[in-house]
């Protein structure tokens, strides 16, 4: 499923955007931005979605995404709870001196270097956190930005973020190869159940089969084949956790021909059959 590009309008008077959600349920909203996103779940249970990874959520969920990470928070209707959740949104570039080289913000750069691929904090240890952004709403808006700033001091320092996606699936290509990259990768999630052959993709970026796998592997980290059963996979993760769909039929809309081809490559990849993925989440 191609992510949606999500524009990021700042709160009134502030650089960035402090929100308070307040729904019966998170709706599945798979979708990238290149803005950082500290999200704090203060209500409600269910799959959190962050580039390859798929994990289940509940109160006290703290995570800090990297830009351009595609993600989203899943919840089921529960007429006994909403689902509840304050999302901090901003550029480093906008925070005084993050995106510098002053030496009072290098705990900071450091965060988020590695919020490329997802950092979740660990759900029983900064609590004080946690309650430093939950009672961020009723600030001004510089208050807020010196908020914003004291929360990551701390997170920088906690010592106790766990990274979520791999770091091969957010590995960024340098900014002149970055088009053809798009192209081949975008041709690709339109349509996984007939992504296209090496040879297609090479003709796709005006490059010879044999220079252009040199070229992704190259860039990415990966083979393109590689890539590509990473992508059904995921995408075959979220069938398994969204739907009750029949594994056969999932495999066919991940794009594998063969069940057995499915189970192996599934396996290889998430270290467990399909049918034992759905059975825990």
């Amino acid at each position: 499923m191609l992510p949606l590009r999500e524009t990021i309008t700042p709160s009134a008077g502030q650089s960035f955007a402090w929100l308070t959600f307040d729904l019966p349920a998170f709706p599945y909203r798979w979708h990238f931005h290149p803005e950082y996103e500290l999200t704090l779940i203060t209500s409600g249970r269910g799959q959190r979605f962050v580039g390859n990874s798929i994990e289940r959520f509940e109160p006290g969920d703290l995570v800090l995404l990297g830009p351009h990470l595609p993600h989203t928070w899943e919840s089921a209707a529960d007429p006994t709870q909403r689902s509840r959740a304050v999302v901090i949104q901003f550029a480093a570039a906008r925070l005084a001196g993050v995106d510098g080289p002053q030496p009072e913000f290098s705990d900071i750069q450091r965060l988020l270097a590695a919020a490329t691929r997802g950092l979740v904090f660990n759900l029983d240890a900064d609590h004080v956190v946690r309650s430093l952004i939950a009672s961020g709403e009723a600030l001004p808006p510089l208050g807020r930005l010196l908020r914003l700033l004291e929360v990551l001091q701390q997170l920088a320092t906690c010592g106790h973020a766990r990274p979520l996606a791999d770091e091969a699936f957010c590995r960024q290509p340098r900014a002149r190869d970055a088009d053809r990259i798009d192209r081949v990768c975008r041709q690709i999630l339109e349509d996984l159940a007939s992504p296209p052959s090496l040879s297609e993709a090479a003709t796709l970026v005006g490059m010879s089969p044999t220079g252009f796998s040199r070229f992704f592997r190259r860039m990415t980290g990966r083979t393109f084949t590689g890539w590509i059963h990473e992508v059904q996979i995921a995408e075959a993760c979220q069938l398994l956790t969204r739907t009750d769909q029949p594994i056969t039929t999932i495999a066919g809309q991940a794009g594998f021909e063969n069940l057995s081809h499915f189970n192996q490559i599934f396996k290889r990849l998430r270290g467990c059959s399909p049918r034992q993925f759905r059975q825990r989440q």
